[in-house]
């Protein structure tokens, strides 16, 4: 079994890539990682929000890597 989302009719329409609800079934692998701060490995900061978001993102991807994953397996 793989993991089912949750959006009943009767509740309004979740924004984005969200959905209400997230079943993970028995076995699967689950990752939990921390927030991610737009700062460089050698701590020094972007001046603009676009460059500090896509350290962000290099850095979640650079997780997800690291343990065999991909965006294609984040849930939220």
């Amino acid at each position: 079994m793989t993991k089912q989302v949750f959006n009943p009719s009767s509740v309004r329409k979740p924004f984005g890539h969200y959905n209400h609800g997230l079943y993970v079934p028995p076995g699967a692998g689950l990752l939990v990682t921390s927030g991610q701060l737009g700062i460089r490995p050698d701590d020094t900061i972007p001046p603009d929000v676009t460059a500090q978001a896509e350290l962000c993102f290099e850095a979640c991807k650079a997780v997800l890597e690291e343990a065999g994953m991909t965006f294609a397996d984040v849930i939220r």
